[in-house]
């Protein structure tokens, strides 16, 4: 079952990779800026230290976990990640699919695999699939303004 998910996820990737930003069209700059947030957001969620993650989202986010509350303050969206650094999620990778851009506002999406260590050692491996809505700020930084998983 879980052989057949991973092939599954892996056609709709390479469906998702072919159909692609075809239609959208954007500076290379930016696009490129948009996949380092992402890759910098988790290189942080790794260290540990849900604070220092603070710096990728606006002062107006919104994110909103899988069977949990919508959480729109900052000190939840950090509490949020703080807690589950706290119960032993050490691992997260996120693959890009898709970028689109229109204006100052982006879209991405993406699969996301994260492992989650218990008290006892054990490795639970998670993944799925999320949305994250960007926005180009003033200096021109782009910082996530919503974030939607499964």
């Amino acid at each position: 079952e879980v052989f057949v998910m991973k092939i599954y996820k892996t056609l709709i990737f390479m469906a998702l990779l072919a159909t692609g930003s075809a239609g959208a069209v954007s500076a290379p700059d930016d696009r490129e800026a948009i996949l380092e947030v992402s890759e910098q957001w988790a290189s942080e969620f790794e260290t540990g230290n849900s604070a220092s993650m603070a710096r990728y989202y606006t002062s107006n986010a919104v994110v909103l976990p899988p069977s949990s509350e919508i959480l729109s303050q900052s000190e939840d969206i950090l509490g949020y990640w703080q807690f589950l650094i706290e119960v032993g999620v050490n691992q997260y990778d996120v693959y890009p699919v898709d970028v689109r851009i229109d204006g100052n506002r982006a879209f991405q999406t993406a699969i996301w695999e994260a492992v989650r260590t218990t008290e006892t050692g054990e490795k639970i491996a998670m993944e799925g699939n999320i949305t994250t809505v960007l926005e180009k700020q003033a200096d021109g930084v782009w910082k996530i303004t919503m974030q939607s998983w499964n």
